[in-house]
């Protein structure tokens, strides 16, 4: 059983390093349940491993983290990258043909809040140019609770490339 969890750490680590991007907890668990390497939560605990391993380094948004691979992670995968056979590797490169887009989207597409000392919070939305690393839209507001907060991430995602067309359409009349 030990083999089998240390296997699941090392695609965990193949996966961030192909994907040169941070990858979020779902895209993670899900290629483990769409290629049935195992269930849900043996998927959540090997990843929890590596983090507590500090193999990884963690990002923290609204409701989501994501991870990449760190040094001590390369490391560690090049140390037992046997573990990966080729029909392993095949099934991480099919996955990212995949579902490139998606993962892409999850790191171009972020929604943020934090609670002010003065009270409210700021939510951050932002749609941000992956290839020079910064923000090709960005929107700061300030609300009252909690929820409105939450509503706006969540609305965000489903809806910024209406708000970023209106936007310019409203600026360039």
């Amino acid at each position: 059983m030990a083999d089998i969890n240390l296997t699941y750490k090392i695609i965990i680590l193949g996966l961030l390093d192909k994907a040169k991007m941070p990858l979020s907890n779902t895209t993670i668990v899900d290629f483990f349940l769409e290629y049935e390497y195992t269930d849900y939560f043996s998927a959540q605990m090997a990843l929890s491993d590596i983090v507590d391993s500090k193999m990884v380094d963690t990002i923290e948004t609204h409701g989501n983290t994501s991870y990449t691979i760190n040094e001590e992670g390369s490391k560690t995968l090049e140390l037992f990258s046997d573990k990966i056979n080729d029909g392993i590797e095949k099934d991480i490169v099919s996955y990212y043909k995949d579902n490139k887009l998606k993962m892409r989207e999850e790191q171009e597409i972020i929604a943020d809040y934090t609670e002010l000392s003065t009270g409210g919070y700021m939510v951050n939305c932002k749609i941000r140019d992956v290839k020079r690393n910064r923000s090709s839209y960005e929107v700061n507001c300030i609300v009252s609770s909690k929820e409105q907060a939450e509503a706006i991430c969540n609305n965000w995602h489903a809806k910024y490339e209406d708000i970023y067309f209106a936007f310019l359409e409203e600026l360039t009349r």
